[in-house]
């Protein structure tokens, strides 16, 4: 089949044939077509073949592909993206207007993102969508707790789509579609869509193997949403696989790599095995930065850069006009001017002598400052874990019981590494005995100030009869859940081993507190309806409960203490922070400061930096300077010295 291809200002004429899942582009020499056709994904010149060399390119037919050709073709891919949107009303009165813009954004656009924080409605709007669509089979993606809130909705609107959605968590998700268990649905929604932001994880994988395959079946009418609470990444990188997920082609640039080189100032750099590796210098998000090395104009020495100052091309600014039509965007500050601010409240408590004492032993006896930094936010939350060998063994995890181990030799960068050689090797792990000591994790207790500061949060909320806590460890949140239950407080108990619910009813024969069985979407409605028992206290680790809840209940966020990881921060914060919640009594985020260790993990998250950038030497400073800090500076929240 010939087909005419722009190329600049011309037409070219091309021969496309499809052949053993790719399709073949044969086309006389232009060089701006040529620059196109290495645009696409998977594309490869078959002039160096060795059984068959050919003087013609070829591309795998996929959707990408498909888009890109079409486009060159002079036909409009993007049409179903200009149009104007179908403003058509939705069936329950209850909707904001921004939340009537996501939802005409969607069954408009059929294909597509909608980039919204945390708060501003995104689920209520897909609902509405799936409804006006009329699917019937629709598989739903999320993290574990964003199911159970998002099954929550389903409930509290009455929808009657809530028996037709099989609902997957991202793991479950991945397995299913790489062993070919999963059918084919007429609707997909990924939500919590940046857990496939990556290009070439295995999840992301899955995601591109099934929407292609709505596509083949479905054509234009695959119904597939995505949404993101993370309108504004750090990384503008993380835009390209969700737009490939949307609508593959819709970015010109046909791999990562590609859309990373224009999107940044790139650097060759070499590591201390003489690896070449490329490196991002700055992004290019602003016209005063030199488009050659990335420095601002006034930063730039065009004597000792070895360069002349070049202005550069705002490529973020120009990403973001380039999504319009694929993408919406909502910010809470824009669309739920209503909400009052969140607020942000500091406690700093004051270490005993004995937690002074442990901290000085760790700084002065930890040679390495991650490890250093590890037992000083455990020992701020007033613990210490040990592994103890139970005295059984168990079957190596890194060999799986064969004692031997594949190690890959590699050439090239951090990003396009190429492996060289396969090598089989003795299990570094169990030394080639294929077992290991079975070690089972135990950890040590000693009083905490802490502990106080949370009996007294609770008094405070007993009028609201709810509260919310995140510790960053599993022996925090067992910590904080005895203290709710001793204080009368319900629990819902939610970490990396599960959501559990605890009745502050003590059983008479068993001498403690009930656990009841109940769903996790059961657990939420009780939390949010204040008919449900008499106070009830929601206690969580931000990595395994911060994404998709909501939690207006509650006023205030307690962060006994807080991870390293900078998104989970952001998502806990915003679980009491949007509709729903007392707009007269606001939502305020309260911060223990026990050790040093926590205003330096705090500092870190706000100022989205790198956590391990700190000394062990400041650490030892930061200890000796207990003593001399004035009294006046804590809240009484004191701990004795000794165990708890």
């Amino acid at each position: 089949m010939i087909v005419q291809m722009r190329a600049g200002k011309y037409m070219v004429p091309v021969d496309i044939t499809a052949e053993s899942g790719r399709l073949y582009l044969a086309f006389p020499y232009s060089k701006d077509l040529l620059k196109e056709v290495q645009q696409m994904a998977g594309r490869r010149w078959h002039g160096y073949d060795e059984k068959n060399p050919r003087k013609i390119w070829s591309v795998p037919d996929n959707a990408r592909n498909r888009f890109q050709i079409s486009f060159l073709a002079g036909k409009n891919p993007y049409e179903q993206y200009d149009r104007p949107l179908i403003k058509a009303k939705p069936k329950r009165d209850i909707l904001m207007p921004h939340q009537e813009i996501m939802f005409w954004h969607q069954i408009t656009r059929i294909q597509a993102i909608i980039s919204g924080e945390m708060g501003v409605g995104k689920t209520l709007s897909m609902i509405e969508a799936l409804e006006y669509s009329g699917y019937t089979s629709i598989i739903w993606v999320g993290t574990g707790s964003s199911i159970a809130a998002v099954k929550l909705e389903f409930k509290k609107w009455k929808s009657p789509l809530k028996d037709h959605v099989l609902f997957l968590t991202y793991s479950t998700f991945r397995e299913l579609v790489k062993k070919n268990e999963l059918y084919v649905p007429e609707a997909l929604i990924f939500d919590e869509a940046q857990k496939i932001k990556s290009n070439n994880s295995q999840v992301s994988e899955m995601a591109d193997k099934l929407t292609e395959a709505m596509r083949t079946k479905l054509k234009d009418e695959a119904f597939i949403g995505l949404m993101s609470g993370a309108p504004a990444p750090k990384d503008p990188c993380d835009w390209w696989h969700l737009c490939e997920v949307a609508c593959p082609g819709f970015l010109r640039e046909g791999d990562w790599y590609k859309f990373r080189t224009r999107l940044a100032v790139m650097s060759e750099q070499t590591s201390a095995s003489n690896q070449v590796y490329t490196k991002v210098e700055a992004w290019r998000d602003n016209e005063n930065k030199c488009s050659m090395c990335g420095k601002l104009k006034e930063d730039h020495g065009d004597l000792t850069s070895g360069h002349v100052f070049t202005k550069s091309i705002n490529e973020v600014e120009q990403l973001y006009q380039r999504m319009q039509g694929l993408n919406i965007v909502m910010f809470k500050k824009d669309v739920l001017k209503h909400l009052p601010e969140l607020q942000y409240k500091v406690i700093k408590l004051e270490p005993s002598d004995l937690i002074v004492r442990a901290a000085k032993m760790i700084v002065d006896t930890t040679p390495r400052t991650v490890t250093a930094l590890m037992k000083l936010r455990e020992l701020s939350d007033g613990f210490q874990y040990k592994e103890e060998e139970t005295g059984e063994r168990e079957t190596c995890e890194l060999c799986k019981g064969s004692g031997k181990y594949n190690i890959t030799e590699t050439e090239g960068d951090d990003y396009e590494m190429k492996a060289v050689r396969s090598l089989e090797v003795t299990c570094p792990n169990c030394d080639g005995e294929c077992t290991t000591p079975k070690m089972r994790r135990l950890y040590t207790e000693i009083a905490c100030p802490k502990d106080n500061l949370l009996i007294n949060l609770l008094e405070e909320h007993e009028d609201v009869a709810r509260f919310v806590t995140y510790a960053g460890f599993q022996a925090s949140v067992d910590r904080c859940v005895r203290i709710a239950l001793k204080e009368k407080w319900s629990v819902i108990q939610a970490d990396g081993r599960g959501w559990k619910y605890f009745s502050a009813q003590v059983d008479a024969d068993l001498g403690e507190f009930v656990q009841i069985s109940m769903s996790k979407e059961d657990m939420l409605e009780r939390f949010q309806n204040k008919n449900f028992d008499d106070r009830v206290a929601f206690i969580a680790q931000g990595g395994a409960a911060g994404t998709g809840l909501t939690l207006t209940a509650s006023p205030s966020l307690f962060c006994y203490s807080n991870t390293f990881n900078f998104d989970d921060r952001v998502q806990l914060i915003n679980r009491i922070h949007r509709p729903g919640m007392d707009v007269n009594r606001g939502a305020t985020i309260i911060d223990a400061i026990h050790l040093d260790s926590d205003q330096y993990v705090l500092d870190n998250l706000n100022a989205k930096a790198d956590l391990l950038a700190m000394s062990l030497g400041k650490f030892r400073q930061a200890v000796q300077e207990y003593e001399n800090i004035r009294r006046d500076d804590y809240v009484e929240y004191g701990a004795t010295n000794g165990s708890s």
